[in-house]
């Protein structure tokens, strides 16, 4: 519209909803801990890691489940970043799933 002067008022108002789901399944995890070099995981550590990971996916009490999150968390801190990069998707799925 015009004002008295003249000039017009232009306001335009734009909203956008970006959303994006992330799906993490256990085999690409199961594989990437496997692609780990044994410089950051050895052998016998990659069949724990997956052995708690099993553990965590087959857990369904909750409380339960979030005990065990917390276990294999604290034994990840104990380890090299890369191994951290290949678990923490997983681990942040089952804990929205908790």
């Amino acid at each position: 519209f015009q004002n008295s002067e003249g000039s017009v008022n232009v306001t335009q108002h734009v909203n956008q909803d970006v959303s994006m789901n992330v799906v993490v399944n256990f085999e690409q995890t199961i594989h990437n801990i496997q692609e780990l070099p044994e410089t950051e995981l050895s052998g016998a550590e990659k069949e724990k890691l997956l052995s708690k990971l099993a553990i965590i996916s087959a857990e369904k009490n909750k409380k339960k489940r979030w005990e065990k999150i917390g276990d294999i968390l604290k034994w990840v801190g104990d380890k090299s970043i890369q191994v951290g990069i290949a678990l923490l998707p997983y681990i942040a799925q089952a804990i929205k799933e908790a």
